[in-house]
């Protein structure tokens, strides 16, 4: 018996003296019985319609879930997309660090007006050495910030979603005391 490209096989019980059967890989459709061949075939038309029409019902909630999710990835990049950080971004995150480090190797409590005047005079050119120092890699929704110091490249910063996150102070504070360049640097300061 097929009906709506559903097959069914009814076999009858002589002993029960009724018609039964299921469909084969549809465990959504339950036994039926009939006391008749023609019941039978009613019952399986019945049993096969609301199969169908929950199937029918629940598929489209399925497929708004997908297009849900789509829509909100296809949101997320292109909000990354629009937002990623440029270079100026990097390297003013990365003075204010390396600006932190230099204030306190450079100033002590004994340090007078004029080694104050000196380093605000560091601090405004910190930007443009930082700037020389450092390459942003692009990689459409985020980018990476690298430093070469005595030839050695680093990261040292990541941007996404228009915030750029630096390495902690203490690593970069490591590195510029490892740097021949940067102590360089704070013998001319």
């Amino acid at each position: 018996m097929k009906y709506r490209n559903i097959h069914i096989s009814p076999k009858y019980s002589e002993g029960e003296r009724v018609y039964y059967g299921s469909v084969p890989g549809v465990p959504e459709i339950d036994m039926i019985e009939a006391a008749t061949q023609e019941e039978f075939e009613r019952l399986f038309h019945e049993a096969v319609d609301e199969y169908l029409l929950e199937k029918r019902v629940s598929t489209p909630k399925r497929k708004k879930g997908w297009l849900y999710f789509v829509s909100a990835l296809i949101a997320l990049v292109v909000i990354a997309l629009l937002t990623c950080p440029d270079k100026s971004k990097h390297v003013e995150v990365l003075k204010d660090k390396v600006g932190s480090v230099l204030n306190e190797q450079l100033i002590d409590e004994n340090s007078n007006e004029l080694e104050f005047l000196g380093m605000a005079l560091v601090n405004g050119v910190l930007g443009k050495y930082i700037n020389n120092y450092v390459t942003v890699n692009d990689y459409a929704l985020f980018n990476v910030g690298k430093a070469t110091l005595d030839g050695k490249t680093f990261p040292v910063s990541v941007g996404v979603f228009g915030h750029v996150f630096s390495v902690p102070r203490k690593i970069i504070e490591e590195r510029l005391n490892e740097s021949k360049e940067f102590q360089d640097l704070l013998e001319f300061f």
